[in-house]
């Protein structure tokens, strides 16, 4: 679950004069702030599941809140602690820390603190200075623009404890089951890019430093192809093959094909998460994402990169593939991922970090008599190492002789590890059938099935074994 910094970590304390008024107060809250900071790290690993989720998506304003806190009107101030996991698209999409007080009304809210970017499991430390205070609010606010995103934002162990020494809430979502809502928020077992991922890299992340070995990327024959259909085809003065990583000549593009035949062998990929660190030496010059396989096809991403990085800026851009339509499904059906920069502006290394959807499931259709009930049991286990969440069913009845039909659809929330759930299916008609049940799971890459004959007249059922 460890996930390497490579964005920016950007926490801004906001003392506005709504907020912290005054100066004795201010340096009261300030105070404690270091001692607590001191006392307990600013770094952590996960702290026990559950978690509270803000779930990802596009155009969200997913909001979850301490709801009001009664709280000592005599209060100079408080401290507001939690643990904190997030991977957020850095600088378009926002996590906000936010509070409120109530004296005679309630205040606006106020901002404490700003996320964006990566940053593993770390401690979050802020004050909160009181004005006579009677009752007090915190809430966790995720805000996503229109277009790519990340994970999301994982909140655990939250504390408020007044300056006296008062403590007045905490919540570590243990009393929660995974799935439950906290607001527009969503409690999980697990933060993080995924439990077993692997990573693929090209480059050594070294600063452009290149005083060492060539660091070559390798193009696939069709991405080379690829390049030379349509890049100035007659212009003689660009180079129509590929650079290597920490090479900066200008006229020539970047290219690099991932290999991923094999990786998730029995199963498909189900996230995949591409840093690439880059300098943006020319303000026409393109991150290219997709699956090249002839000098016709379009990329699934196209973007300049101006919308990541300013002209001469140097930044590592990190991109949650899952997020670009059609790509993964590309990349299963392939076997491989390209990559591509033009023309002028070199790249320093790049990974590709892939998580293979590790549910399995066996489905049995029931043999046997069922004389009474009308209906028969369809048996879905879990028989791998990790949970299962969101498992969709279908079951359905094809004639062989006679007219019988039954049809019964729908979800499974979640199944743990060596959990079974039983679902009935009620048929109707005379006659000889062969019955289908089919799960999916990790958004529909992987596919169970079971089938069985069975002779179904009325409430007498019997599937053959």
């Amino acid at each position: 679950m460890k996930k390497k910094i490579v964005g920016i970590f950007i926490v801004t304390l906001l003392i506005a004069t709504a907020v912290l008024p005054a100066v004795g107060s201010m340096n009261e809250v300030k105070n404690k702030i270091e001692q607590e900071m001191s006392s307990c790290g600013c770094c952590q690993s996960a702290p026990p599941a559950p978690h509270a989720w803000s779930g990802w998506g596009n155009n969200l304003e997913n909001i979850a809140t301490t709801g009001e806190i009664n709280v000592d009107f005599s209060e100079a101030g408080f401290i507001l602690e939690s643990s904190q996991y997030y991977e957020i698209e850095n600088g378009y999409d926002f996590g906000y820390v936010e509070f409120r007080g109530y004296k005679y009304t309630w205040t606006s809210w106020n901002v404490l603190s700003i996320h964006t970017g990566y940053e593993d499991w770390h401690i979050e430390t802020a004050g909160i200075n009181s004005e006579g205070y009677t009752k007090i609010e915190v809430r966790f606010r995720y805000v996503t623009d229109d277009q790519l995103y990340e994970f999301g934002w994982c909140v655990d162990d939250i504390t408020i404890d007044g300056l006296s020494g008062t403590h007045y809430y905490s919540e570590n979502f243990n009393s929660y089951s995974p799935h439950w809502a906290w607001g527009d928020w969503t409690i999980t077992d697990e933060c993080g890019i995924c439990p077993n991922p692997i990573v693929l890299s090209v480059g050594v992340c070294d600063g452009f430093d290149n005083s060492h070995p060539p660091e070559t990327t390798s193009p696939s024959p069709e991405l080379l192809a690829w390049i030379a259909y349509n890049y100035n085809p007659s212009n003689q003065n660009v180079d129509h093959t590929s650079k290597d990583c920490d090479e900066d000549p200008e006229n020539q593009y970047w290219a690099h094909t991932f290999d991923l035949t094999n990786i998730c062998p029995g199963s498909q990929i189900e996230r995949a998460i591409l840093d690439i660190t880059v300098r943006n030496d020319d303000d026409t010059d393109h991150l290219k994402i997709g699956c090249i396989g002839s000098t016709s096809d379009s990329w699934e991403h196209s973007i300049r990169l101006n919308n990541y990085v300013p002209v001469g800026g140097t930044k590592t851009i990190t991109l949650d593939l899952g997020s670009i339509p059609g790509l993964l499904n590309a990349m299963n059906t392939g076997g491989y991922l390209d990559v591509a920069v033009d023309d002028d502006s070199p790249v320093d290394c790049a990974r590709l970090t892939v998580c293979c959807c590790e549910c399995m499931l066996e489905i049995e259709i029931q043999p046997g008599c069922y004389m009474t009930t009308g209906s028969f049991p369809v048996i879905i286990r879990n028989i791998g190492a990790t949970d299962c969440d969101d498992i969709d069913y279908t079951i359905t009845c094809t004639p062989i002789i006679g007219t019988v039909s039954c049809s019964s659809s729908g979800s499974i929330t979640s199944l743990p590890v060596g959990g079974a759930d039983s679902i009935d299916c009620t048929p109707s008609g005379c006659g000889l059938v062969l019955i289908t049940a089919t799960a999916e799971a990790c958004n529909g890459l992987l596919t169970f099935t079971d089938t069985a004959t069975a002779f179904i007249c009325g409430p007498f059922i019997y599937i053959f074994p």
